[in-house]
């Protein structure tokens, strides 16, 4: 999967923006290890206002929704005083400029495929591991 460039952005490209990030809340989780942690991430993505995706490896859980404070010509009520948060959020990582997951997860079907595939991809790697130890051990 090819990585975008980032767009070299300016005050107007935020100006002129739909309000993608007041829009959806993206919260950071621990990928599921345990087969109870695996059976509630599937119970929350049955939510049709939730949803999981991956970045750069990480894991984050997201809600959609709107801001409160955000207007509606999508300017913020309270930009003076908005949350350090709010201030600190830059494109590249502005839902406006692309893509910014790796990794979309809808439903549970989609969780557990996408859990399958790697442990599907896990014994690969390691079945090729133990044929590498094996040829090692063979003396010429």
């Amino acid at each position: 999967m090819k990585k975008q460039k980032a767009k070299k952005t300016t005050h107007d490209d935020c100006h002129r923006c739909p309000a993608a990030c007041c829009r959806d809340l993206a919260m950071a989780i621990g990928k599921p290890s345990t087969k109870a942690e695996i059976e509630d991430l599937k119970w929350q993505v049955r939510f049709n206002t939730v949803d999981v995706f991956i970045k750069s490896h990480h894991w984050y859980l997201r809600v959609k929704g709107r801001c409160i404070y955000l207007g509606r010509r999508n300017m913020c009520k309270i930009y003076e005083k908005r949350p350090l948060k709010c201030r600190l959020h830059r494109p590249p990582d502005c839902e406006r400029f692309g893509e910014y997951h790796e990794v979309l997860i809808k439903t549970p079907e989609q969780l557990q495929e996408y859990l399958d595939s790697k442990k599907k991809r896990k014994r690969a790697i390691e079945k090729i591991f133990d044929a590498g130890k094996k040829i090692q051990r063979i003396k010429f």
